[in-house]
């Protein structure tokens, strides 16, 4: 199954990797939702890394990496607690992460889990992560896919009684397999999620 980018927003919620979109130029208005992981989620929703070894990476690899850890774990923060987390509170968490069509695809995902009283609670462990060769676009920028890899069997979605919330906008994968596209702009020192995609896997094989 894979999650293609303003679909995942919704069900990433769950699966810890919500967000997905293509970049532009604009600056997200209105409109808020989430989706995140990075090394081991807990009740409030932070991921905890226990990743096969991977290979060595050089310094690109290595930066594009630690900004889409940095992504999911943003994002966990505000599955965790989505009423804490108003529109301009998720700009400013985001905005030095991803670029703008990311961050307003999490504003619209998320909204449903603030208007429902939604959260998220439980672990979430990564398994796998790894970083591709790095490419030079002709524009000057820098990009570089990204791949984590998650067991998501102890999260759950509840509601504001701290019943399990059985619709379909919260449900994950138990193990999802995220792709990040990671840019660096000309000029710019650091990496941001570009795009985003999600596939339900059976495990996470290094």
């Amino acid at each position: 199954m894979v999650l293609n980018r303003l679909q995942a927003l919704a069900i990433g919620l769950a699966l810890a990797g919500l967000g997905l979109a293509a970049c532009t130029t604009a600056t997200p208005t209105t409109t808020p939702s989430p989706m995140a992981t990075s090394v081991a989620q807990t009740a409030s929703s932070t991921p905890t890394v226990t990743p096969t070894p991977s290979p060595s990476l050089d310094a690109d690899q290595t930066a594009a990496l630690a900004a889409a850890e940095s992504y999911e774990a943003a994002l966990a923060k505000v599955r965790a607690d989505p009423a804490k987390y108003d529109q301009y509170k998720m700009i400013d968490l985001l905005k030095p992460l991803a670029y703008d069509d990311m961050i307003q695809a999490n504003l619209n995902g998320i909204r449903t889990w603030r208007d429902k009283g939604w959260h998220e609670e439980g672990s979430q462990i990564i398994l796998q992560r790894d970083a591709g060769q790095p490419n030079s676009m002709s524009n000057g920028t820098t990009k570089v896919s990204v791949t984590i890899c998650k067991d998501q069997r102890a999260l759950v979605v509840v509601d504001k009684n701290g019943e399990k919330v059985t619709a379909k906008a919260a449900q994950g994968p138990d193990f999802l397999k995220n792709t990040y596209d990671m840019r660096r702009s000309k000029g710019s020192e650091s990496f941001k999620v570009y795009e985003f995609g999600g596939d339900e896997v059976e495990g996470c094989i290094s």
